[in-house]
């Protein structure tokens, strides 16, 4: 009979009937002994004075210099023995077959699967001087002692487990890296401002690139104007990805030369003639080209360029 055999049969018989252990130190319930305190008489090893020996000419020969420890109480014998008085004299014997909360001083006095823990058998865990702990499901000791999960995480079959809508462990949180913009595809990868994060990858709205992990809109973006990081001058506007700045006179000119006269060039130039009684009028002309004679009851007012950088 195994002795995780033992341990159940000793819990089930013990109070109804006599159990006792083998020699191999294995609980049977075929011996008429009764327990004492709770462990079988026959799970004692006793520790008497082997008898005298005797010589070939019939003379008694010497004991051995040790003797037995004679005692009045169990507590004069300390933890996995007591005081026999069955015996005579009473003599400390060695507890082995102990059950569960028998008291103990090694693992191997205990039934089996059971250690000796703090002085009694306990069948349990043992983690410095935690017992009964629950490798399976304890966050303190999630698959062994001090095996600490995130507050964020559960113990599961001795696993760590994040839930299963947020299955990545980033730091101390459980996320979704195919929705978090904070952890897109990954732990610590942010969408860029104004993005999203979709199934794990970074994305920015229609007609937007990602600067310097923001979505801009290159084609009117003053600080990446054209292509990431192209800043536009003080005064200059950004359309279609070019930085220009409006440079207008109220003399007839070219709008050409306006431009040249700061360094710049023009793309686009239109004259304005103003009325009376109408509606202000804008009249598209090329760069290079002086607005002429004002349209009949309007009078010129002035010319308007777009100038670019070189």
């Amino acid at each position: 009979m195994h002795l995780s055999r033992a341990f159940s049969l000793f819990l089930a018989v013990g109070a109804a009937g006599a159990i006792a252990c083998t020699e191999k130190r294995e609980v049977t319930d075929a011996s008429a002994a009764q327990p004492v305190d709770g462990v079988p008489d026959a799970c004692l090893l006793r520790n008497t004075a082997p008898a005298p020996a005797v010589s070939d000419a019939g003379l008694p020969v010497a004991a051995p210099a040790s003797a037995p420890l004679r005692c009045v109480e169990d507590l004069e014998c300390g933890a996995g023995a007591r005081c026999d008085k069955a015996l005579s004299p009473p003599t400390c014997v060695t507890l082995y077959c102990v059950p569960a909360d028998g008291a103990c001083s090694a693992a191997e006095q205990c039934l089996e699967g059971m250690k000796c823990h703090e002085g009694r058998c306990n069948p349990c865990n043992q983690c410095g001087n935690l017992c009964e702990v629950d490798f399976s499901s304890d966050p303190k000791n999630c698959g062994g002692c001090k095996k600490t999960i995130s507050p964020a995480q559960k113990c599961i079959n001795g696993e760590a487990t994040c839930p299963g809508d947020r299955p990545t462990l980033c730091g101390d949180e459980c996320v979704d890296t195919k929705t978090d913009p904070r952890h897109c595809g990954a732990c610590d990868k942010p969408t860029p401002n104004g993005g999203a994060c979709t199934k794990g990858k970074t994305s920015c709205p229609d007609q937007q690139t990602v600067c310097a992990g923001t979505c801009v809109d290159m084609d009117k973006d003053t600080a990446n104007c054209g292509t990431c990081g192209h800043v536009c001058p003080t005064d200059f506007q950004c359309g279609g990805g070019t930085c220009y700045t409006s440079v207008s006179s109220t003399t007839a000119q070219a709008c050409t030369s306006l431009c040249q006269a700061r360094s710049l060039y023009c793309v686009d130039a239109a004259a304005i003639y103003t009325s009376s009684s109408q509606p202000t009028k804008i009249v598209d002309i090329a760069c290079s080209v002086v607005p002429g004679t004002a349209p009949a009851g309007f009078v010129f007012n002035s010319v308007s360029c777009a100038c670019v950088e070189p």
